[in-house]
């Protein structure tokens, strides 16, 4: 069947409890020695003012935490934690601290084909390295946007001085 559907607009307006569009579509892939994802908000990334935004995460493959799998740490969604640029391939940005990582346990989920988490755009997320012997898993994602959101003045550039920092550091 159809991967976008109203269905999975109707889940993203109840969860926002407000309108949302539809912004992207991006498939990824784990696989043997993938590098780490470091913690992060996406919404560091989006840089919304309010952070209205969902993320639908699809696995197509069996997929653990062990082996390269996103692991949550329970947060607050209200909270937009401060980033700095990443020195992981791939992956611009991290929490300016990481201490968040020690409080609490992690939510692993396992998946098979066809599961997806959701996750909100200040949920605080990561991966681990995957190990040599992982199996390559791919994931489809899908962004939605408050239609009310905004962006913050200035992230643009903010985001590009990240993006430089990272390049410059692998």
């Amino acid at each position: 069947g159809k991967l976008l559907t109203s269905k999975i607009y109707a889940i993203a307006e109840f969860l926002l409890g407000q309108d949302v569009h539809f912004v992207s579509a991006e498939v990824h892939s784990r696989f043997g020695l993938a590098t780490e994802i470091p913690p992060h908000q996406d919404n560091a990334y989006y840089g919304l003012e309010d952070g209205q935004a969902l993320t639908f995460y699809i696995s197509l493959d069996n997929q653990t935490c062990e082996s390269g799998g996103l692991q949550y740490i329970p947060n607050p969604s209200s909270v937009d934690l401060p980033h700095i640029a990443s020195n992981s391939s791939g992956f611009s940005l991290r929490l300016a601290d990481e201490s968040i990582m020690n409080t609490t346990e992690a939510f692993c989920p396992s998946y098979s084909p066809g599961d997806c988490s959701i996750h909100h755009a200040r949920s605080i997320h990561s991966a681990l390295a995957a190990p040599v012997d992982s199996s390559r898993c791919l994931v489809v994602r899908f962004s939605f946007y408050s239609c009310n959101a905004k962006k913050r003045n200035g992230h643009d550039e903010w985001y590009r001085s990240m993006i430089n920092l990272n390049r410059s550091s692998i």
